[in-house]
């Protein structure tokens, strides 16, 4: 199912594009983009479905789902859906308080400054994503927590050594490059970029704990422990947005993220 999925995943990209263009010739705007993205999801995943059954023989089968199975996968998932919520209070909020206490330019500087957080983001789950069933195996298996500490270690230190290279680099030439990149009125994007940078690089290197926590299904602690400080957050960037502008919402976002950075040791044996 990968490979097609992959294909179909492709054809998807190319294919928004053109949709988008002709949605927003034809004057539906914003609504318009929006509707583009929900038909092509819903088109791609009943293609998805098709394959699936006619090509795979896989049909699904809802006769003889036990309660208790059941039970565990909807507490499984409510929790997980918890952790998806924290993401978006933490990430874009800040861009919605922005635009309304500050201004649409404001929002704009501040969206440059966090676009570098979601590369170095981007390049790190896609280490520790590919390990997830090997870190599954590993917890059906009842394998020690030694082994996942020694797992955890390894792959945290090669996600160190590409983030903080990236980060080191962007300390340095972060400034020239966004004058380059966005122009004259964004400098402040660079200060924008290094209070939320800097502080996300730990749980970053430690995302393999996460998958580990995922595993074990001992993840729920952690998801309301975020969700409590994803509020302080919010609370904070309300008060300090009207005063100290874009910077005191990163900075608001900078104290939250240290906050949420445990020791890799407790990640990866709890």
């Amino acid at each position: 199912v990968a490979p097609s999925r992959g294909l179909g995943d492709v054809y998807k990209r190319q294919v928004s594009p053109c949709l988008n263009l002709v949605l927003l010739f034809m004057g539906f705007g914003s609504i318009g983009l929006v509707l583009s993205a929900t038909v092509l999801n819903f088109v791609t995943y009943a293609i998805y479905t098709v394959y699936v059954i006619r090509r795979l023989h896989i049909r699904p089968c809802f006769q003889h789902v036990g309660g208790g199975l059941l039970g565990e996968i909807i507490r499984f998932s409510l929790f997980v859906f918890l952790a998806n919520i924290v993401d978006i209070l933490f990430w874009s909020t800040d861009k919605l308080i922005i635009g309304w206490a500050v201004g649409a330019v404001a929002t704009a500087v501040y969206n440059i400054g966090a676009t570098f957080n979601t590369y170095i983001t981007s390049l790190s789950t896609a280490i520790s994503g590919v390990l997830m069933p090997k870190v599954t195996k590993m917890a059906v298996k009842d394998t020690p927590p030694s082994e996942f500490t020694a797992l955890f270690i390894k792959v945290g230190r090669l996600q160190f050594l590409l983030i903080s290279f990236i980060v080191s680099a962007f300390v340095a030439f972060g400034r020239q490059f966004i004058a380059l990149w966005a122009g004259a009125g964004y400098e402040d994007a660079y200060y924008v970029a290094l209070l939320v940078m800097i502080p996300v690089t730990v749980p970053l290197i430690q995302n393999t704990g996460l998958n580990i926590l995922y595993a074990m299904n001992k993840h729920q602690f952690r998801s309301v422990v975020y969700l409590c400080i994803a509020v302080l957050n919010v609370g904070l960037t309300f008060w300090w947005v009207e005063a100290y502008g874009i910077i005191g919402a990163a900075m608001a976002t900078c104290i939250c993220l240290l906050y949420t950075s445990p020791s890799p040791r407790d990640g990866a044996t709890s």
